[in-house]
């Protein structure tokens, strides 16, 4: 946030800051900042501008979300599921193998735009999973650019 007119007008927290000095805060994403201001005439002006970024989603968030999504899917009559999560260009796929004696392997082929399969090489669109019993993955999805849209689709196959 930038501040480019103080008229009648002055910063005192945080610092003090005079009329007509430009000034700039940054704020992280997701946090607070409190400005005080007092006035030094009986008018007062100010005038600021403030821009956005998009904000980078972490692995953790993106499994976190994806596993506690309630909606789920079911591979055949096995006890796997997963889930597919997304926000803005970030995605992730959880899987959760609840048999206590069956693996599974799981193969993933994926159609996409602008996103690469985390961990793996640029342009892999194919990648397998070998979920145990009792165990659960991820496969997680980021772009490769945050200024072009992203597109994703996939198709799974498995066995057992």
């Amino acid at each position: 946030m930038t501040f480019k007119t103080l008229d009648g007008t002055e910063i005192i927290f945080p610092g003090t800051i005079l009329e007509n000095e430009p000034y700039l805060i940054e704020i992280p994403a997701q946090k607070d900042h409190i400005i005080v201001f007092r006035r030094t005439k009986p008018k007062s002006y100010y005038n600021f501008s403030y821009l956005t970024y998009d904000r980078d989603v972490s692995n953790q968030e993106l499994m976190a979300a994806a596993k506690a999504m309630t909606e789920r899917n079911q591979l055949g009559s096995s006890d796997v599921f997963y889930t597919f999560y997304g926000e803005k260009h970030y995605y992730c796929i959880y899987l959760a193998n609840n048999s206590r004696w069956r693996s599974l392997r799981i193969s993933f082929k994926f159609e996409f735009e602008n996103i690469q399969i985390e961990g793996l090489p640029a342009g892999t669109t194919e990648t397998d999973v070998n979920l145990k019993s009792n165990s659960e993955a991820y496969i997680i999805l980021k772009p490769i650019s945050k200024a072009e849209g992203t597109k994703v689709g996939f198709s799974i196959s498995y066995r057992g």
